[in-house]
């Protein structure tokens, strides 16, 4: 019953409020359809997280740091086989830790892993550190086999008198280990590089959680609400 003379009351739109209903209940329908996390997903978080990533990034490090200090300190004929047996054990189990990053990441990965240049340039480049190391070992130095040779002489251009020789020889040994340590670095220092972006790509495949989804959800309802006058969020 309306009284004469009176504004008549306007019916409130249920609809009005029907788009921001439906956020609501696509974030609702979203945390129930989302399927539970595989191993696989699992797998990747935690080779994703921080703390692990920079766990072995750190033992990159220290692994090169080490090497690259002796190989630029140590001679190749005479002090570097007094510390080649210990940096040879100090890269043997830095490389078990490189073997099960990468196990565990080409288990979670799977068939995606040939999608990534990066994975797999990372899968190549930790088989050359494992056939570095392998030959530091076949060619390790050893003092009692140790052989040096003159290859040749430096002034071997310039003219003698008779009586005399050169006398700037040119040696070369058979400790040939450091070279095959540098090589190991290079290595390294590519895996160094090409980690970074290994997990980059793992992270784009993992899929957005549930409690992600509604928070981005429930921001989205507050910044529609706060475009309504009078009405704040």
């Amino acid at each position: 019953m309306e009284v004469a003379g009176s504004t008549p009351r306007q019916r409130r739109d249920s609809q009005s409020t029907a788009p921001y209903q439906a956020t609501v209940d696509g974030a609702n329908t979203t945390m129930k359809d989302t399927p539970a996390p595989n191993v696989s997903c699992g797998l990747l978080k935690m080779l994703d997280h921080w703390v692990w990533h920079y766990t072995v990034l750190l033992v990159h490090f220290g692994d090169y740091l080490v090497n690259s200090t002796a190989i630029a300190f140590l001679s190749a004929d005479y002090t570097y086989v007094e510390w080649g047996a210990t940096l040879r054990l100090l890269s043997m189990g830095c490389s078990g830790v490189y073997a099960i990053d990468v196990l565990l990441r080409m288990a979670g990965l799977r068939t995606r892993l040939c999608r990534s240049c990066a994975s797999m340039s990372d899968v190549v480049a930790l088989l050359c550190v494992g056939g570095a190391l392998a030959a530091r070992f076949v060619y390790a130095d050893n003092v009692e086999e140790k052989r040096v040779v003159i290859t040749e002489y430096l002034d071997k251009d310039q003219p003698l008198l008779p009586g005399e020789t050169h006398v700037f020889p040119k040696y070369r040994s058979n400790q040939i280990e450091i070279y095959f340590a540098a090589a190991y670095c290079v290595v390294l220092a590519v895996r160094i590089v090409l980690k970074p972006m290994v997990r980059v790509y793992s992270k784009s495949l993992q899929p957005t959680s549930a409690a992600d989804t509604l928070l981005i959800s429930m921001d989205s309802l507050r910044s529609a609400l706060r475009r309504i006058p009078n009405i704040a969020a």
